[in-house]
């Protein structure tokens, strides 16, 4: 008999997988954003995001008021 991983071995990995597929997706943004001479400025209001910021998420694209705000449903 053959071993075949149980289910929520595999949602687990779908999971893995989904997560760093979206993590890739935002580092292309950012890369992106870097060659458009966007990066490091909020998308939303255009004001520059805290380097402390950038330093925990460098792919992040809204300063911490707005992203506070967009969460708040405002």
């Amino acid at each position: 008999m053959r071993w075949q991983p149980a289910a929520s071995q595999i949602e687990v990995h779908v999971r893995l997988v989904a997560a760093a597929r979206m993590v890739h997706a935002h580092v292309e943004a950012a890369l992106d954003r870097m060659d458009q001479g966007r990066y490091g400025r909020c998308h939303l209001c255009a004001k520059p995001i805290a380097l402390d910021r950038l330093k925990i998420v460098p792919y992040v694209r809204d300063c911490a008021r707005c992203q506070q705000l967009r969460e708040a449903g405002q």
